[in-house]
């Protein structure tokens, strides 16, 4: 159904091995079905649908973030190195 080629063509291999080390970069594995029907699809319905019918978004309250360089490393998996941008748990 989906084809990850174009994606790792535009990386060189050196780059996907040195990257490895740091993230998991396997599109193969990505269960798109689930994907589409289980995430994209219901944030369309909940974010998009109703401003494109002219409707108000439904009411939450803001999350709070620990913008602190320790709460940002307390994520980050045992045998990774401290983020150099403590902010990179932002998005």
């Amino acid at each position: 159904m989906f084809s990850s080629l174009k994606m790792r063509a535009c990386f060189p291999p050196r780059f996907l091995r040195r990257s490895a080390l740091f993230f998991a970069f396997d599109p193969e594995s990505i269960d798109w079905w689930d994907y589409w029907i289980n995430v994209h699809i219901p944030a369309l319905r909940r974010w998009c649908y109703p401003l494109m019918e002219g409707r108000p978004l439904e009411a939450r309250t803001p999350r709070g973030l620990d913008w602190s360089a320790q709460a940002a490393c307390a994520g980050a998996s045992p045998n990774s190195t401290s983020p150099s941008d403590p902010l990179w748990r932002s998005s």
